[in-house]
């Protein structure tokens, strides 16, 4: 065999060599899907081994720290009367309330749509307080007025009730020293006539809620 029929064939034989090491190789497997995502949950369970904190026990916290205030509810010994079952019943109740300053046990009396005229009434009340006087209503109230708003409903109606209430003490009297004059119900719907100290007479509506009969409106 001739010098160049050998390279030839050796030159063969490495190519044979190399092609055999290609089909041998392992083919690379399909793609395959991307796994399904894990279902969608909230909040996300905790592990098993990271303890678990008991909840707390008793009444939650305030959500406010007060400072010394100068308007703070009192505490009464004896406690408020609730709703009658006649108007007359009512009116006498809520005189009692507004003659000891109990504010708390007037907002007791009121209807529905008289808390709801209480709670879109302390808005703009609080707004004149946040811009004009904020550092008097802290001196008043132990606390900002933007604190104040975090307060319970009742309560924040009750404090300004009260602070209105010591700034201008004859003007409750011309309610709590009122007499009853006559009582005329329509239905689920009721009146009370009262006659204030200086003689003159005014209306005070009422509606029947749950069998009792309760304030109407927040002014009486």
């Amino acid at each position: 065999m001739g010098r160049t029929a050998l390279v030839a064939f050796y030159a063969l034989v490495a190519f044979g060599a190399l092609a055999g090491c290609e089909y041998d190789q392992p083919r690379p497997k399909p793609p395959q899907p991307p796994p399904e995502p894990a279902p969608f949950v909230y909040p996300p369970p905790l592990p098993k081994d990271l303890p678990q904190e008991p909840a707390p026990k008793g009444p939650p916290a305030r959500p406010v720290k007060r400072c010394k205030a100068l308007i703070e509810l009192p505490a009464f010994e004896k406690p408020a009367p609730g709703p009658g079952t006649t108007p007359r019943q009512t009116y006498e109740a809520a005189k009692f309330c507004v003659g000891r300053a109990d504010y708390m046990g007037v907002w007791g009396l009121f209807a529905r749509s008289a808390r709801g005229e209480a709670d879109g009434n302390l808005p703009p009340t609080l707004g004149e307080w946040r811009y004009f006087d904020r550092d008097r209503f802290i001196k008043l109230f132990g606390m900002p007025p933007l604190d104040f708003e975090k307060l319970p409903i009742p309560e924040q109606y009750a404090l300004l009730s009260l602070r209105s209430h010591r700034a201008h003490p004859d003007l409750p009297k011309v309610f709590s020293d009122s007499t009853f004059v006559s009582e005329s119900v329509d239905g689920e719907a009721a009146e009370v006539t009262y006659r204030r100290p200086d003689g003159t007479t005014t209306v005070i509506k009422l509606v029947r809620e749950d069998g009792v009969w309760k304030l109407a409106r927040t002014r009486f």
